[in-house]
């Protein structure tokens, strides 16, 4: 019961499908609905339900009877003094008797679950590809909306110059210094424009929908993602014992164990139970019966043992180290992620805020007429610079997100 209950899981992993068909999102998702769509329509995910799928079905052949199909021989002769046709008949029953079922049924369980811990792993994966390509959505967006409103300024700034230019008020290398920012700043929109497109792309192909809305613009820059654990050593000890990754490499280890208990079994093959009958040549009934087996002397699985053994051997040393990998990036992603949150701050409260005091003052300083348009250009391209640079570390506090929600299986 508790083997067919085992089944009966692996079986039903596809049951979520149903509820997240793939379809266009209508407006712009959360992360968690991202996440959780992703976790059921991802390529690699439907890959590795698929993989469920065919190792519950080894279990179809494990289950069957310890009794493999009979096999019977007729035999007829006739001597050359002898009166009638002698006809006799076996009926070979190979019958396995050393324990081969019960040892093919644990295999077959062993790769369900390895498959299963397999999926996890995958969906701990697409986890953080999805936050991680989420994050490049909203980053992007934030750099459209920077990029538009400069090209619209510059754009206004164009029209003011030239209407100024017309009535002799500024000279021609202002108007084509105007024009020259407009071309400078309409570039820049398309260029974050190009890039949205892509991070919308990879956002819908992760999430199995055919296509993803941006989000709405905002005027207030966007905020970097929140632990909802915090940072402790202990929760990095427990993140990294609880890896889907390192899950699925000590399933894979007991898989190869299992196997090697199933060749062992069968290196001796089944007894057959004979059973054998006829009619001799002076038409009497001759019956009887016998066994026979095949020893396991020369031929034992030698090959396929030592194989299984090997494997184990290897993924128990690719655990340990593939342990303190984990460990690494873990400690690093929570280090990166503190250390940009703690940028994107500074530059909110201090840095940002002080360029844009130098606009105001370039700004006014040549509406006196007493600083050059070239010095309110730079003031600008300094301050769309800073900003720049704050996306830059939102982008990286996201990619650090992600890099958690991978090696954790869900959002830190």
């Amino acid at each position: 019961m508790k083997r067919f209950s085992g089944v009966a899981s692996a079986l039903a992993v596809a049951a979520p499908v149903a509820f997240f068909a793939p379809s266009a999102f209508a407006a712009f998702p959360t992360l968690d609905d991202s996440v959780a769509r992703a976790r059921v329509n991802a390529l690699a995910v439907a890959e590795a339900r698929g993989a469920v799928t065919i190792a519950a079905s080894t279990m179809v052949g494990a289950r069957l009877s310890p009794l493999t199909n009979p096999y019977l021989e007729v035999q007829a002769d006739r001597g050359r003094y002898t009166e009638d046709v002698a006809i006799n008949g076996m009926l070979f029953l190979p019958l396995e008797l050393n324990g081969q079922r019960g040892a093919r049924i644990d295999e077959a369980d062993h790769l369900i679950r390895l498959r299963q811990n397999e999926m996890v792993d995958v969906q701990a994966r697409i986890t953080g590809e999805v936050a991680m390509a989420y994050g490049d959505v909203l980053v992007s967006t934030a750099r459209v909306a920077d990029a538009t409103r400069a090209e619209d300024a510059a754009r206004t700034e164009v029209e003011y110059f030239a209407a100024r230019l017309a009535v002799g008020d500024v000279t021609v290398f202002e108007k084509n210094l105007s024009e020259a920012e407009l071309a400078r700043w309409a570039q820049n929109r398309a260029e974050a424009s190009i890039r949205l497109i892509e991070a919308r792309s990879l956002l819908a192909q992760l999430t199995g929908v055919a296509d993803v809305e941006a989000p709405p613009s905002a005027d207030a820059p966007p905020a970097p993602p929140s632990l909802r654990t915090p940072f402790t050593p202990s929760a990095l000890t427990q993140l990294a014992d609880g890896s889907p990754m390192l899950r699925s490499l000590a399933s894979e280890a007991t898989f190869w164990d299992a196997s090697r208990e199933r060749l062992s079994s069968e290196k001796s093959a089944p007894v057959n139970l004979i059973v054998n009958g006829g009619r001799g040549d002076a038409g009497e009934l001759r019956a009887g019966g016998g066994v026979s087996w095949t020893l396991p002397m020369t031929r034992r699985n030698q090959g396929e043992i030592a194989r299984a053994e090997a494997e184990k051997v290897r993924v128990t040393s690719y655990r340990e180290t593939a342990k303190n990998v984990v460990l690494a990036r873990a400690k690093a992603a929570y280090e990166t992620f503190a250390a940009s949150r703690d940028a994107i701050a500074a530059q909110d409260a201090t840095g940002i805020p002080a360029t844009e005091r130098v606009v105001d003052a370039a700004n006014a300083s040549y509406k006196a007429g007493k600083g050059e348009l070239l010095r309110v250009f730079i003031a600008r391209r300094d301050l769309a610079v800073a900003r720049s640079r704050r996306l830059d570390l939102l982008a990286i506090a996201w990619r650090a997100y992600g890099s958690l929600a991978m090696l954790k299986g869900s959002l830190p």
